[in-house]
């Protein structure tokens, strides 16, 4: 009988040892498949692509929102709260930049420009020749900004090329003393402020050539020159040159004569959408670093350019860094309140 009881209490104590056995494996296995379920968790979790060093960043969309921008310190570059949607570079630029001297600075008799630009030299001693043929000058003291003088040569050579018997006339520029006088209103037209020569980047023209071997001279409005002028006003906005018209009240007028350099994608949109320059910059202020204007040129050539707003004495101006890097982009003041921001592409 007692034997009989030991070996049922032997049978028990197996069939424990078998429970807690199996007890354990089981919190065993469980342990695991929860560790892999978690793992294949945290892999399904994990974004398709994030950018590491080096690694390429798109620029901003033009519908997407731009981040979000806090400053952490008086003084320091902004900062984002959430990842930027490109690489953004921020330049610094004063209230005093507004009105410096650049292609796109409106002036006029509500905006004058005073002091003496920087880049701006006398024509006569520097402008080029080819194949005898250069820029002809009413006098020896013109002056001009030095980009925009390379442009109005290859404007006068473009005319030689189509129309061999024509060449432009330099009547008037800014004075290489540096005043501004009344050199543009000497044919009595009072409409064009004199002072839009002051930032360096106008000359007044017309064509010269031979008429039974005397020298003539023909305004750009004559009807005997109609071929050359509807020429020479679009070879120049190919070349970043505009016929300036100037705001009176709600209409415009025209100064034929009174020629503009403003670069090239400016002068390419002024031109194919009849603005002045004063309504494109206005137009330009609808524009944004997330929303830019997209100008293309003919030859595939492809320029952004938006609008940043004027934040008091010093402002940050946002760029593409990939433009940054590449030195690929111009910020000009407007004259009045803000920046203009052109981008190559």
């Amino acid at each position: 009988m007692n034997s009989r009881s030991g070996r049922s209490q032997q049978i028990k104590h197996n069939y424990t040892k078998i429970y807690a056995l199996t007890a354990a494996l089981c919190l065993v296995v469980g342990l695991i498949v929860g560790l892999t379920v978690a793992h294949f968790v945290r892999l399904d979790e994990t974004p398709a692509h994030t950018e590491g060093p080096g690694s390429p960043t798109s620029l901003p969309s033009e519908t997407g929102p731009l981040p979000t921008e806090t400053r952490t310190e008086a003084g320091t570059s902004p900062s984002t709260t959430e990842p930027p949607i490109g690489a953004i570079s921020w330049v610094s630029k004063s209230s005093a930049d507004i009105k410096t001297a650049n292609p796109l600075l409106p002036v006029s008799a509500e905006l004058p420009f005073t002091g003496m630009p920087s880049g701006v030299v006398n024509i006569y001693a520097k402008r080029e020749t080819r194949n005898d043929r250069k820029l002809q000058l009413a006098n020896s003291q013109i002056s001009v900004n030095e980009e925009a003088l390379r442009a109005f040569e290859e404007l006068n050579f473009a005319l030689i090329e189509s129309y061999p018997e024509f060449e432009l006339l330099i009547l008037a520029g800014m004075p290489t003393d540096g005043t501004t006088g009344s050199l543009s209103c000497s044919d009595g037209n009072k409409e064009l402020p004199a002072s839009d020569h002051a930032a360096g980047y106008a000359l007044d023209a017309r064509y010269t050539t031979k008429v039974d071997d005397k020298t003539v001279s023909y305004q750009f409005s004559d009807p005997i020159v109609a071929l050359q002028t509807a020429f020479l006003f679009e070879k120049g906005a190919k070349l970043g040159i505009i016929q300036s018209r100037v705001h009176v009240e709600e209409r415009t007028s025209s100064d034929l004569r009174h020629l503009r350099y403003v670069g090239i994608p400016h002068a390419s949109y002024i031109y194919q959408n009849n603005l002045t320059l004063e309504s494109y910059l206005n137009e330009v202020k609808g524009y944004n670093i997330n929303r830019r204007l997209q100008i293309a040129l003919a030859d595939g050539t492809l320029y952004e350019v938006y609008y940043v707003a004027s934040s008091g004495d010093t402002t940050s101006v946002p760029l593409p860094t990939e433009n940054v890097q590449n030195n690929t982009y111009t910020i000009y003041g407007n004259g009045t309140d803000g920046f203009i921001v052109t981008l190559k592409k």
